[in-house]
């Protein structure tokens, strides 16, 4: 039975009936949904990589341009591997820097900058396939229904 209102008599009928949904196990899949997690083993540590949001994605790449310099291409690769980076054997990128007091993503940043390039190289690879397979996981059909 639909709801009538009247503007002297109030409503009569029943109210319609709201799903009681969990927002928090919602938002999370909505978010997470089309993410890809990948891992790749370096040496004898194992890193957790995931594909960035589409804000941190635009943000990352806004900052480069055709006439980049090799500087900036390294500070893009650091910004991208801080972001992208879950974990390293388990444990938090930020954890391992001796200077806890850092604010985390600087942490994370001066780890990164540290690393050899051999590693960086590895990583960056790593997360240029994961966006290929992000990206083509849903096509315009699929999206469309």
């Amino acid at each position: 039975m639909s709801q009538v209102t009247h503007n002297v008599f109030g409503s009569v009928g029943t109210a319609p009936v709201q799903e009681k949904v969990d927002p928090n196990v919602d938002l999370k899949s909505l978010i997470e949904l089309g993410c890809i997690r990948d891992h790749k083993k370096i040496g004898e540590m194992t890193f957790f990589l995931k594909t960035l949001n589409l804000v941190d994605r635009v943000r990352l790449t806004s900052t480069l341009s055709p006439d980049s310099t090799r500087e900036e291409l390294v500070d893009f690769q650091i910004n991208l591997l801080a972001n992208a980076i879950e974990s390293v054997d388990g444990k938090s990128l930020e954890s391992l820097h001796p200077d806890q007091e850092m604010d985390p993503f600087k942490r994370k940043i001066d780890i990164i900058a540290a690393f050899q390039s051999p590693v960086t190289n590895a990583l960056m690879k790593l997360y240029e396939d994961m966006i290929k397979r992000c990206d083509a996981q849903y096509d315009i059909e699929q999206i469309k229904k």
